[in-house]
């Protein structure tokens, strides 16, 4: 004899059951109506939307969370274990971050072809861009391409590197248009 389950909500004279949200501009799950998910989800929103204060480690894990990137391998004291690894941020006038980017040292990157493939030959590179990331608030508003203008001016000491010189590491979708306005058709990837 089979039984048939049936899923219930209890009722104690709750104006509607508790609902579960996610808020379309941070992307936060909370439940609706408790007070305690509201005061977090208001408290995560307003970092998230206006940009969060300077804090390197906490800006690393929003930016691996919102591009859904597996988090980077740290030391005991928070510093990242790939040698050479520089960290850019932009920051506006009351200290929160607009926009960051990680760029670590190449030998070489693979040229990006059509359809979301690439060479299988390997071509020189001199610097990868590992992540990039603008606020919300702030995107569509230069910062990225600053971000990628200081990282070409700064990771080699002395020295002011080619566009031709960078490749971006795997790039999600809106990453892969800003490599394609930055650096032409066939960008650099590895």
């Amino acid at each position: 004899q089979s039984r048939t389950q049936v899923q219930t909500t209890l009722q104690f004279g709750q104006k509607r059951p508790p609902a579960s949200h996610r808020c379309s501009e941070c992307g936060m799950a909370f439940v609706g109506g408790c007070d305690q998910d509201e005061r977090l989800h208001r408290s995560f929103h307003k970092s998230f939307v206006s940009g969060i204060r300077w804090a390197f480690m906490d800006l690393i894990a929003v930016v691996d969370g919102e591009l859904g990137a597996v988090a980077r391998d740290t030391d005991q004291a928070g510093a990242q274990s790939r040698a050479g690894q520089q960290g850019f941020v932009c920051l506006s006038a009351d200290d929160r971050v607009q926009g960051c980017v990680l760029a670590e040292p190449l030998s070489h990157a693979y040229t990006s072809l059509d359809d979301n493939k690439c060479s299988r030959d390997a071509v020189p590179a001199v610097v990868g861009i590992s992540r990039i990331w603008v606020a919300p608030h702030a995107r569509r508003k230069g910062i990225a391409t600053r971000l990628l203008d200081a990282v070409r001016h700064r990771f080699v000491m002395g020295t002011e590197l080619r566009r031709e010189d960078v490749a971006f590491s795997q790039p999600s979708s809106a990453g892969g248009r800003l490599a394609l306005r930055y650096l032409g058709p066939h960008f650099k990837v590895y």
